[in-house]
């Protein structure tokens, strides 16, 4: 995230080059017409005034570090096999050799090999969780109707209705492969100061990053309930949906597959929801290769290190936005504008006919 000052486009504003693609969807905040799918917006950890967008925790680290540790013990077992194949082609007995006469040379082998590797992953681990530490994830708060973010000790304030939001696309060619790179960017201009902060995501495929867009766009307008119903979304964590559910348990492939919807990912209680799901699946191979998976990638110690560093959690939000935060009284929430109104009817009016189906399409035809 940056501080910068520079000038941005409306919504529908798109352009086509030889290998890029670029869409302006905000401002206006107007309805895209594509369905909101949540992907980086926080909706666990989301209330009735707020969303934070961004990554502010810290469940990720589960699979880096499973990622991690495969990684370290298939360079543990291709150093032993070498060890191995070193002692039985000696000419000293099998087990002499294994353990006497080829132990100092692959004593050191292993040194150096495994303990640089371990000692490499480990910066890496460590670097990342306290680069997520400094990371505060943008915050939308629909009752004032305002996004907040903050870049070093500075803090940025912009009605909704005036952030800059646009995607690009653009295709990363190399020697070897064309690699897709999506990039959605928000650009939020302080109230206060006229500066602008600048925060950018990568998604994988252009339609989730205007999904995720969507997402934000329907909680600022509509609220936290109506976002969790059009996404099919359950009361993620609640304590009385686990409570239903947990009240009947079940040996079903099923019934852990609603569970695991409940519980927060890369946690210890989804490890084993997950565990029992692929055990009550049609697959007993692919619940056996589950199995030996994650006995090699630490089995649950990855998912106690997550769950110690979300108890540890080090985003250090700036009062002024925990302030800002605090739910006000209905009567003082902030009003969408006429202008956003009017331009959102007219969208939802035309999407669905002559072949206009979203936002594209609609400054496509130019309508």
């Amino acid at each position: 995230m940056t501080g910068v000052n520079t000038p941005y486009p409306t919504a529908g504003i798109q352009s086509k080059g030889l290998t890029t693609r670029y869409l302006a969807l905000a401002p206006l905040p107007i309805p895209t017409g594509y369905p909101p799918i949540v992907q980086i917006a926080d909706l666990k950890q989301a209330t009735a005034t707020y969303m934070d967008y961004g990554k502010g925790n810290y469940w990720g680290f589960e699979f880096g570090v499973r990622a991690q540790i495969s990684w370290f013990m298939m360079l543990f077992f291709a150093l032993f096999a070498m060890h191995i194949v070193v002692a039985a082609t000696d000419s000293y007995p099998f087990f002499y050799a294994f353990f006497i006469y080829v132990g100092p040379v692959m004593l050191q082998l292993y040194a150096y090999s495994l303990g640089g590797s371990f000692l490499f992953f480990s910066f890496i681990t460590i670097s990342g969780y306290f680069k997520a530490a400094k990371q505060i994830p943008l915050r939308f708060n629909r009752e004032r109707r305002e996004v907040c973010a903050v870049v070093g000790k500075e803090v940025f304030i912009a009605p909704w209705e005036s952030i800059s939001v646009q995607l690009e696309t653009a295709l990363l060619m190399s020697q070897y492969s064309a690699t897709q790179h999506v990039t959605l960017t928000f650009q939020i201009p302080d109230i206060n100061t006229g500066r602008q902060a600048t925060y950018s995501m990568g998604y994988g495929v252009e339609g989730l990053a205007i999904a995720d867009w969507e997402a934000i766009r329907v909680f600022m307008e509509y609220g936290l309930e109506t976002l969790k119903k059009q996404t099919g979304t359950p009361d993620l964590l609640e304590p009385e949906a686990l409570k239903k559910i947990k009240a009947n348990p079940q040996p079903t492939f099923d019934y852990y597959y609603k569970l695991a919807q409940q519980c927060q990912e890369g946690s210890l209680e989804y490890f084993y929801v997950i565990k029992n799901q692929n055990k009550y699946s049609d697959s007993k191979v692919g619940y056996f290769f589950w199995i030996v998976g994650h006995i090699l990638s630490g089995w649950t110690f990855p998912c106690h290190l997550a769950e110690w560093l979300n108890r540890k959690n080090f985003v250090k939000r700036p009062k002024a936005m925990l302030t800002w935060s605090q739910p006000i009284a209905k009567e003082q929430w902030e009003k969408p504008s006429l202008e956003l109104i009017e331009q959102s009817n007219i969208l939802l009016a035309t999407y669905g006919k002559n072949n206009i189906n979203n936002l594209k399409d609609y400054f496509s035809c130019q309508c």
